[in-house]
């Protein structure tokens, strides 16, 4: 198969601030890469109707109503403790937990919980869960540093066949925490004049493309708010599933600087040029509901719903023919841009990947004896 670029690397999303989340700030000053000292626990400035910063206090009364079961538990954990995988190490599940590991460095945790994100695994389903709920999951260097490193093995998990990414309490993800990172008072230096180009190689334009390449399905559950590079995790996931009251919101010229995370490349393919420069210069939030009808998610839900609609639709696709599955996967996402020919050859090669699996072969027999497959992942 060809192999076609279809990362954000490229000039469209070499652009300053990239991996800076927009909602982490809420005035200009906060919005420099260096020098701000801001107390990360301060009340957000500006109208209750703006997206919650990285830095708001989350007992300020806000003007949007709260969906059901939205409200962030005041006891949840933010030690990024490890959750504890059901039936890891006992049960059905003990013997692919056993040979992940083995695969992945004998004794070694392939998916270990880090401050800010928890990490488990179920049976053939990694579940990445943003777990920062006093800052409304707002990302940090730790948490994506770890989601980064998490997809990468998951990449060349052979036990894995599929992944779930959601967030802890009412909120997906709030952005970048760049108020986070620039509080004086936390020991470490202040970053340097230069800093987002230098990280964003490594921070959101690694994450972004990691979640388009990845060779397994990704779903995405969606309440609350998803901005800045939430709403782009979101929109690289292959199925999302969101509240229909959800949230998504681009604010970064609303903030005095570009987009980031590919927004610029991203957004445009999914839901058009014309709609991208309305969400993305006229500061435009839509909803979950909005987002369904433009194609932008694979579904809106109620609030409740969410949690359970997309767990089932990621056992329904890991239940399927894995290998086959990835490989569509990655001629979606060529598409774009590519000639038809070069195509056709892409496709041709994939059937010839594909047809020699051991799922092409159940497949097949189940046909021939009329019964559903039992897909082995292989």
């Amino acid at each position: 198969m060809e192999d076609r670029d279809t990362s954000v690397d490229g000039p469209q999303a070499q652009v300053a601030g990239a991996g800076v989340g927009p909602d982490a700030v809420e005035d200009e000053s906060q919005a420099q890469a260096a020098g701000v000292e801001e107390d990360p626990n301060a009340p957000a400035e500006g109208t209750p109707a703006q997206a919650p910063g990285a830095g708001e206090n989350l007992d300020a009364p806000e003007d949007r109503p709260q969906p059901p079961g939205a409200e962030v538990d005041p006891n949840a954990s933010e030690d990024g403790s490890p959750a504890q995988a059901a039936g890891a190490g006992a049960g059905p599940n003990a013997a692919e937990d056993g040979a992940r590991v083995r695969a992945t460095g004998a004794g070694v945790e392939p998916y270990p919980s880090v401050e800010g994100l928890r990490a488990d695994t179920t049976g053939a389903v990694l579940r990445l869960t943003l777990d920062r709920p006093r800052r409304r999951n707002a990302l940090d260097d730790t948490s994506m540093a770890a989601l980064i490193r998490h997809l990468e093995t998951a990449n060349t998990d052979e036990n894995l066949r599929a992944v779930l990414l959601t967030g802890t309490g009412g909120d997906f993800c709030s952005g970048f925490d760049i108020v986070g990172r620039n509080a004086a008072g936390k020991g470490d230096a202040r970053p340097r004049t230069g800093s987002i180009q230098r990280r964003m190689p490594s921070q959101a334009n690694r994450l972004i493309p990691l979640l388009l390449e990845l060779q397994l399905p990704v779903v995405c559950a969606v309440r609350g708010w998803a901005v800045g590079i939430g709403a782009q995790l979101a929109l690289a996931s292959d199925f999302t599933v969101a509240a229909r009251d959800a949230v998504f919101w681009y604010p970064f010229l609303r903030r005095g600087f570009t987009p980031d995370s590919g927004a610029t490349w991203l957004l445009p393919r999914v839901v058009g040029p014309v709609r991208a420069r309305e969400l993305l210069m006229l500061d435009r939030k839509f909803s979950g509901t909005e987002a369904a009808t433009w194609g932008a998610v694979h579904a809106a839900v109620e609030d409740e719903d969410v949690t359970k609609t997309a767990e089932t639709l990621t056992a329904e696709l890991a239940a399927s023919a894995t290998v086959a599955i990835g490989l569509t996967k990655s001629l979606l996402n060529a598409a774009p841009g590519g000639d038809l020919r070069h195509h056709l050859a892409d496709e041709a090669y994939a059937m010839e990947l594909s047809s020699r699996s051991p799922d092409f072969r159940e497949g097949m027999r189940a046909f021939a004896e009329h019964r559903p497959p039992d897909f082995g992942g292989r």
